[in-house]
Protein backbone atom coordinates (compact mmCIF):
# COMPACT_ATOMS: atom_id res chain seq x y z
CA UNK A 1 0.00 0.00 0.00
CA UNK A 2 2.63 2.07 0.61
CA UNK A 3 4.61 1.54 -2.67
CA UNK A 4 1.42 2.62 -4.45
CA UNK A 5 1.24 5.83 -2.31
CA UNK A 6 4.82 6.52 -3.21
CA UNK A 7 4.77 5.49 -6.94
CA UNK A 8 2.08 8.12 -7.22
CA UNK A 9 3.43 11.04 -5.18
CA UNK A 10 6.88 10.58 -7.47
CA UNK A 11 4.59 10.64 -10.57
CA UNK A 12 2.76 13.58 -9.00
CA UNK A 13 6.11 15.75 -8.51
CA UNK A 14 7.40 14.20 -11.87
CA UNK A 15 4.18 15.74 -13.74
CA UNK A 16 4.66 19.08 -11.98
CA UNK A 17 8.37 19.29 -12.42
CA UNK A 18 7.84 18.79 -16.20
CA UNK A 19 4.94 21.60 -15.95
CA UNK A 20 7.18 23.86 -14.88
CA UNK A 21 10.53 22.88 -16.67
CA UNK A 22 9.05 23.06 -19.88
CA UNK A 23 7.06 26.34 -18.97
CA UNK A 24 3.85 24.77 -20.69
CA UNK A 25 1.21 27.61 -19.24
CA UNK A 26 3.06 29.54 -21.66
CA UNK A 27 3.61 27.54 -24.57
CA UNK A 28 0.61 25.50 -24.58
CA UNK A 29 -2.29 25.80 -22.39
CA UNK A 30 -3.82 23.08 -23.86
CA UNK A 31 -1.04 20.40 -22.94
CA UNK A 32 -0.52 22.85 -19.82
CA UNK A 33 -4.11 21.56 -19.04
CA UNK A 34 -4.06 18.17 -19.60
CA UNK A 35 -1.17 17.84 -17.39
CA UNK A 36 -3.08 19.52 -14.90
CA UNK A 37 -6.02 17.42 -14.78
CA UNK A 38 -3.85 14.47 -14.49
CA UNK A 39 -1.94 15.85 -11.44
CA UNK A 40 -5.93 16.32 -10.14
CA UNK A 41 -6.22 13.12 -10.90
CA UNK A 42 -3.44 11.47 -8.92
CA UNK A 43 -4.02 13.63 -6.17
CA UNK A 44 -7.66 12.09 -5.58
CA UNK A 45 -6.04 8.67 -6.24
CA UNK A 46 -3.21 9.14 -3.17
CA UNK A 47 -6.13 10.70 -0.79
CA UNK A 48 -8.28 8.02 -1.50
CA UNK A 49 -5.36 5.19 -0.95
CA UNK A 50 -4.22 6.79 2.32
CA UNK A 51 -7.76 7.03 3.38
CA UNK A 52 -8.71 3.28 2.68
CA UNK A 53 -5.04 2.22 4.70
CA UNK A 54 -5.79 4.49 7.28
CA UNK A 55 -8.91 2.28 7.77
CA UNK A 56 -7.17 -0.83 7.65
CA UNK A 57 -4.84 0.18 10.58
CA UNK A 58 -7.40 1.47 12.63
CA UNK A 59 -9.71 -1.65 11.95
CA UNK A 60 -6.39 -3.71 12.76
CA UNK A 61 -5.86 -2.05 16.44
Amino acid sequence: MEVAITVLENEIRTKSMFLKKEDLMRKDLKQATIVMKDISKLKTAVKLLKDHHQRKERIRL
